[in-house]
């Protein structure tokens, strides 16, 4: 079976397999989705960043420090922080399906996944965000790149048909 992979059909079939943890995908389908991803979350921190220098100067150009407090633009940042999680939830979801079609890729069952969710969760709610930053992240990254890296299976395993192969000279 072969895939088509131009910018709108990949974005498509991503969000299409959002919820859908059966089958294999492939390293270019994985690394495109990855980056991706990570250049949305790059304009995201950028909007956010930009927004709030903004508001904030021009909270305290109308208002000035005297007549307003620095609590009254709370609301705000706390709603765009939301905002950024549902936009991080939306962004990455899709992307721990894709984790195990590509584990499955491969021929590891899926369930590694979780145990990079273990250690991401346990790593950042046990050391409150600190230890998370300083060791949870790299070794989450590290995954992420031994798996996109790893050859795919050739010919059918008990997750299905190789998705896409690209054979060399084509």
């Amino acid at each position: 079976m072969k895939r088509r992979f131009g910018v709108f059909h990949m974005i498509k079939e991503y969000y299409g397999n959002a919820f859908t943890l059966k089958g294999r995908s492939n390293q270019k389908e994985y690394w495109s989705v990855f980056i991706m991803n990570i250049v949305l979350e790059i304009l995201m921190y950028l909007f956010y960043g930009v927004f709030m220098i903004a508001f904030t100067m021009g909270f305290y150009a109308l208002f000035g420090p005297e007549d307003g407090q620095v609590g009254s633009t709370l609301p705000l940042i706390y709603a765009l922080l939301f905002l950024r999680f549902i936009f991080s939830i939306w962004i990455w979801y899709p992307f721990i399906a894709l984790s195990v079609r590509r584990l499955h890729d491969i021929g590891a069952s899926g369930y590694f996944v979780l145990i990079a969710i273990g250690i991401l969760f346990l790593t950042f709610f046990v050391s409150f965000g600190m230890f998370f930053m300083t060791v949870g992240m790299p070794i989450i990254l590290i995954c992420i790149i031994v798996l996109g890296c790893l050859d795919s299976q050739h010919g059918p395993n008990k997750w299905g048909e190789p998705v896409g192969e690209v054979k060399v000279g084509e």
